[in-house]
């Protein structure tokens, strides 16, 4: 693991995966999107920033494709400098003692895909700037929060692929620095960032490492034992699995902690996926909680760090919201390990088997956070057994309100599919932040500068009040879907700590992402192309087109009604349903139909089918349309 001039750390990749990397890019992005991402990576590397930030997760890891697919040997100007937003913060120490000495902050450069409100970049500005002045107030340093805010703006750099067309919601003095040194981004219609949008995610969901950013992910080759070992465990120690992503590459196991009332306090999980590069295997512990009371975190410190512990307990020395992920961190490995332990394949987890590198990115490289994966790399036993980590959890979450109710009661549910339940919240709350958006920067609403993050337990609180969680094998399901929404980009999930009846929790949190957008125009693409049609025949005003629906498709009224709404809700956000023409076909999910069809069909052999059908029905129902509707 040392000599970072020599190897990566963690897993490497060989040189076939490596051009099949590029390949797989190439092909989803298209070679001008390709060249845009690359674009983006050299501008960011070739600047004067000290610190690199690429926004997490998706830039995060976007950006972490590119290198890898693109250098067989590390470059030092990337591993020293590239950070998450997480790894930022990690960095406010050190940030710090340079500001009292030199009355300097580092240059950074804040980088991200496409800048659509600017909300991220606003909260990641904002937390920095707290969370060096709180570190310097507790050390006596005395600085008004005015000139440490213009400090810091001065020493900032922002990059972009693509920017939104519609006004923005982002500080205008944080703004200007997107324009500083003559750069100017490309500024983009909705139907073309959404397309690269879905083509971002797709990648960033499908490619050669996890979609994560604070959960060490075990990897191993098609044709070794490592799925089948790990099922076998997860297995025995009674884990369920939940069937999980129609591309059928993929699975989610999941293990209810249960409290003796039966509420269910955590979720032990394993993500087990291959990629679609070379198929080799990749297995994602992720531990799911309920508030972690704070003062339980020395438990896993004194186990970890020995006599170092005061460290990493003293609140007054790290940022909440990166020792939160370090918690988890922590947790979810030590999960690999339990696994590793009751796997019959004698020392799975290797370091060459981990992405540690990009890990060690997203806590800062040279922080204590990186000091503190070096030490937990060093045991190849499990810092608390099943026993000591169930009590763990169940003792930290116990003043915590559960993940999910052990009463419920037979009730008349909106959805029987708990897929389908957290779908719909999850693009409804997406939604709901666009139209407020919208009314922000119209001038209709006063405008916050964040998106509030929301605790994971309210999330599958809602699930729960719209379904029928009948069992544990509801449960995993919902849990196993819940995952794939995170892989997919639909929620972002991080962790930070809150304070509640004088107590703080390390909560799990979440919003719903940008991605969440496309979950009902996804939904509804086979009707897409008829409703432009509507849209442009009734010169986009959008009752008319709503009377057009009503009338089309009066004899499918669940359709009608779902049309009605799913219009009303684009025009109350500013947006129309011609933004969302985009090609679907690089959203590569099998539906069902196509499945019952052509059953018998290849992966590769099934999605070129279920294009041609597409765009076969796609032609008849514009056909059908204007045979009621003849152009003018």
């Amino acid at each position: 693991m040392e000599g970072i001039k020599e190897s990566f750390r963690g897993i490497a990749l060989t040189d076939e995966q490596m051009q099949g990397l590029k390949d797989n890019m190439r092909s989803v992005l298209g070679e001008e999107y390709y060249a845009l991402t690359g674009g983006l990576f050299f501008d960011a590397l070739n600047s004067r920033a000290r610190y690199i930030v690429f926004l997490a997760r998706r830039c995060f890891n976007l950006m972490n494709l590119y290198y890898r697919a693109n250098y067989k040997v590390p470059d030092i100007n990337y591993e020293q400098r590239v950070l998450s937003d997480s790894g930022l913060l990690a960095n406010v120490p050190s940030i710090a003692y340079r500001y009292v000495a030199h009355r300097t902050i580092p240059q950074i450069l804040i980088v991200d895909d496409i800048l659509i409100h600017g909300r991220g970049i606003n909260n990641l500005i904002d937390t920095f700037i707290h969370s060096l002045k709180d570190f310097l107030d507790d050390r006596g340093f005395v600085y008004t929060y005015e000139n440490l805010e213009r400090d810091v703006i001065k020493s900032i750099t922002i990059r972009v692929m693509a920017q939104n067309n519609k006004p923005l919601l982002m500080k205008g003095s944080y703004y200007q620095r997107l324009l500083v040194d003559g750069y100017k981004p490309t500024i983009w219609e909705p139907r073309q960032w959404h397309e690269l949008s879905s083509c971002i995610s797709r990648l960033v969901s499908e490619s050669v490492f996890s979609n994560t950013s604070f959960t060490l992910s075990l990897y191993g080759d098609k044709a070794t034992s490592v799925k089948s070992s790990v099922e076998e465990a997860a297995q025995r120690l009674r884990f369920i699995k939940s069937a999980w992503n129609k591309r059928f590459i993929s699975d989610a196991w999941v293990k209810p902690l249960k409290r003796k009332n039966g509420d269910i306090s955590a979720f032990y999980t394993l993500r087990i996926t291959q990629n679609m590069i070379d198929d080799s295997i990749c297995v994602v512990p992720f531990v799911l909680a309920s508030g972690i009371d704070f003062n339980f975190s020395e438990i896993l410190f004194k186990r970890l760090f020995d006599e170092n512990t005061e460290k990493f307990i003293s609140k007054s020395h790290l940022p909440e919201k990166v020792s939160a992920e370090f918690i988890y961190l922590v947790l979810s490995y030590n999960l690999l390990l339990l696994i590793q332990e009751d796997c019959k394949i004698s020392n799975l987890i290797t370091v060459n088997k981990l992405d540690i590198d990009k890990i060690i990115l997203n806590f800062g490289k040279g922080t204590i956070f990186a000091s503190g994966i070096d030490e937990l790399l060093k045991f190849d036993e499990p810092l608390l057994s099943w026993e000591e980590m169930n009590s763990y959890l169940l003792a930290s979450t116990s003043n915590s309100k559960p993940l999910i109710s052990g009463s419920r009661e037979s009730k008349a549910a909106k959805y029987h599919d708990v897929g389908e339940a957290l779908e719909e919240i999850v693009a409804k709350e997406g939604e709901e932040i666009e139209r407020i958006a919208y009314l922000e920067y119209s001038g209709q609403k006063s405008t916050s500068k964040t998106t509030k993050l929301k605790p994971i337990f309210k999330l599958f609180y809602d699930v729960e009040s719209e379904t029928n969680l009948a069992n544990d094998n509801d449960i995993a399901d919902l849990v196993g879907n819940f995952l794939r929404q995170m892989d997919r980009g639909y929620v972002a999930v991080t962790t930070q700590i809150v304070e509640h009846d004088e107590l703080q929790y390390i909560s799990c949190v979440y919003r719903a992402a940008e991605a969440s957008h496309f979950i009902h125009s996804k939904k509804y693409s086979d009707y897409l192309p008829v409703l432009i049609e509507m849209e442009s025949d009734c010169s986009y005003n959008c009752d008319r087109i709503i009377e057009r629906i009503n009338r089309f498709y009066e004899d499918k009224p669940d359709v009608k009604t779902k049309l009605e709404e799913y219009t009303k809700t684009l025009y109350e956000s500013g947006q129309k349903l011609m933004d969302w023409d985009i090609n679907w076909l690089h959203w590569t999910e099998i539906d069902d139909d196509t499945v019952r069809i052509f059953g018998s069909q290849s992966c590769d052999d099934l999605l070129i089918s279920q294009m041609i059908l597409k765009s076969l029905n796609n032609a008849e129902s514009i056909k059908k349309y204007r045979s009621v509707y003849p152009k003018r």
